[in-house]
């Protein structure tokens, strides 16, 4: 059997023991044979121990150093930049907080030649992961939700098939190398902030006619980010507020509209103005519930 070489990057701060726990479970899975993992891990800037802590568990794991503000996006980006300068079949993106099941990486290669094999192209393939307490959907595959507004998107999912998806949330999605060549990786424009690079990807791919599919049933469990919108809180002061508004897990407006531009169609412009107009009340008439 041929041997496969995954990339698998990986970003990190300040989360050192759920770090860990991440690459428990990647480096314990039960492979199939032929199959090499080589990690990338980003740590933009922890202060917890994260880097020590992984190099005495995985001295082999590539450890790369951000400086504290390259948030996600700019993490992976450097992650993904240093797997491509060698020679891998997949990149496999990873997000730190996901514990995967003993056999999540055979069950993506699976798909990918599945896949393959019926509509002989390579596909992006998407793992879909659950609530460790609920068992509900989490993270994984997204379709269009409306042909009238291009940027709203719904939950892909199926126990027992693949299904086709336009984009995804990036958690865990094998990436063939083929689509690397094709499309780069993700978009060092998203750098210093934390959302909408794994989107843009995927809908950049889907623009490229490059398919992607979300992987049958779930690979492993990711609870929801509920962190909520910090410039609602009433607690903080104006000042406050103002500072997490502008900053890189705020409204994003630069990067918003770098993204409607591309892919918001021809009403970009418009869909641009109402997601700035929507975050504005919320700035100046705050609440004291976190989740809004």
């Amino acid at each position: 059997m041929k041997s496969i070489r995954i990339a698998v990057a990986m970003a990190c701060h300040n989360r050192k023991e759920k770090t860990l726990q991440c690459l428990d479970s990647l480096l314990g899975q039960s492979l199939p044979k032929g199959v090499n993992l080589s990690v990338f891990l980003t740590d933009d800037g922890s202060s917890d121990g994260t880097s020590p802590a992984v190099t005495a568990r995985y001295p082999n794991v590539h450890l790369l150093k951000g400086d504290g503000t390259l948030y996600w996006n700019g993490a992976m980006y450097l992650a993904l930049a240093e797997a491509a300068r060698q020679n891998f079949d997949f990149h496999l993106w990873l997000n730190d907080d996901v514990i995967l099941y003993e056999n999540s990486l055979g069950c993506l290669l699976k798909t990918h030649g599945e896949v393959f094999k019926k509509i002989d192209k390579d596909a992006i393939i998407v793992g879909c992961f659950c609530d460790s307490l609920s068992g509900d959907r989490t993270y994984g595959g997204q379709r269009r939700a409306s042909r009238w507004h291009p940027l709203r998107f719904e939950q892909v999912y199926s126990e027992t098939a693949p299904l086709p998806c336009h984009t995804f949330q990036g958690n865990g999605v094998l990436v063939p190398t083929s689509v690397v060549n094709q499309i780069g990786i993700i978009d060092s424009c998203f750098s210093c902030y934390q959302e909408m690079g794994d989107t843009d990807y995927g809908l950049r791919a889907t623009g490229k006619n490059i398919p992607i599919y979300a992987s049958p049933g779930y690979i492993g469990e990711c609870e929801l980010n509920t962190e909520g919108v910090l410039w609602k809180n009433s607690h903080l002061s104006f000042g406050q507020r103002w500072a997490v508004f502008t900053g890189p897990k705020g409204i994003k407006a630069n990067n918003y509209f770098t993204y409607s531009h591309r892919h918001g169609g021809r009403f970009w412009g418009v869909f641009w103005v109402v997601h700035m107009l929507k975050a504005l009340p919320g700035l100046f008439f705050p609440n004291a519930k976190i989740g809004g």
